[in-house]
């Protein structure tokens, strides 16, 4: 089973946990056999026995649990689909591991995503298109987006089953269900925008590393489904962007959050160096739209631009707020493109 719980098992209970219980089991069973009597044997009768009860009764989540039952079935019809040759980028361990040791494909597993290694991996799969080989990228989540390749969907796969979960420092005595898709996307090089319909990118700043140059912090989760990031006082991120001269409706969620002592944010934003807005931002999440003409984008990146957000900032630790950076900008939690 490719779950977290099997670390924490070894952290804890192999080398510390279960050795004690052992040793004073031991040594508790051996001091009652020495009491005479009907009283000492029934203390040490039940001793003995309250040592393979509690045991099972406390284990019994771990026991009758099956962690990712079906994974087989579902990496087996996935590899049914799949190129001999290819390369497979996973999101996950979950994915890339079975595939590779089970069905034999080459597989690339991007776990604990952040800028610099989604940035370098992007670099990796840019360089194996333009050698010609077929990049393929799988995941649960949204799909991702990257400067220079288009990901085009050939595939997905229902994935219902069940895993342990536990709290940092607590017992895996929960079971978190699992309802998933799976998507199977072909990385190919970016072609020109041809279709003169409307289209809309959705582009979740929370989810997505891939796009993001510069200048953010890991995502956070608030309270009314906001799963967003904070700025520095630069940041920069990469946005689809129509390959002929076409207006670009910019739609950006996005809010100041700061205490009542802190001045409004101050932001402008760019389109590939090119000022398009200026503005005091609520502290409220709200959604900012902006009407950008054809030409604030210099097309250096084909159907490409890059946002960049610069912002007056705050320090959340002076307020006692952990995690943070020292110098905040915005909370961005979604960017919309439309053209």
């Amino acid at each position: 089973a490719t779950s977290p719980i099997s670390p924490w098992a070894l952290r804890w209970y192999v080398p510390i946990i279960l050795p004690s219980f052992l040793l004073l089991a031991s040594y508790a069973v051996t001091e009652l056999a020495k009491w005479k009597g009907l009283v000492g044997k029934a203390a040490g009768a039940a001793a003995c026995a309250a040592l393979f009860v509690l045991p099972v009764i406390r284990g019994l989540p771990l026991i009758r649990q099956v962690d990712h039952r079906g994974m087989y079935d579902l990496t087996s019809r996935l590899a049914g689909q799949m190129d001999s040759g290819g390369v497979y980028v996973c999101d996950g361990y979950w994915l890339a591991t079975p595939l590779h040791f089970f069905h034999g494909k080459n597989t690339l597993s991007v776990s604990d995503q952040n800028i610099p290694k989604c940035r370098e991996v992007s670099g990796l799969m840019e360089r194996w298109v333009e050698e010609g080989r077929e990049v393929f990228y799988m995941t649960h989540g949204q799909k991702p987006f990257v400067a220079m390749l288009d990901f085009v969907e050939t595939g997905t796969a229902p994935y219902r089953s069940s895993r342990l979960q536990h709290e940092r420092g607590g017992r895996p005595d929960r079971v978190r269900e699992l309802d998933l898709k799976v998507s199977v996307y072909r990385l190919e090089p970016i072609a020109e925008e041809t279709s003169e319909e409307r289209v809309e990118h959705f582009v979740d700043i929370g989810e997505n590393y891939f796009g993001l140059v510069r200048g953010f912090d890991p995502p956070k989760r608030y309270g009314g489904g906001i799963h967003g990031r904070w700025t520095h006082s630069i940041a920069e991120v990469v946005l689809p962007w129509p390959g002929g001269d076409r207006d670009v409706a910019l739609a950006v969620m996005m809010g100041g959050r700061r205490p009542r002592e802190e001045s409004l944010a101050r932001v402008s934003l760019y389109i590939d160096g090119t000022r398009i807005a200026e503005l005091d931002v609520d502290n409220e999440m709200k959604q900012y739209l902006f009407e950008v003409p054809a030409g604030a984008s210099d097309r250096k990146l084909l159907r490409r631009a890059v946002l960049k957000v610069e912002s007056t900032t705050w320090n959340p630790n002076e307020y006692g707020f952990s995690g943070y950076s020292s110098s905040s900008g915005v909370l961005m939690d979604w960017i919309k493109v439309g053209f």
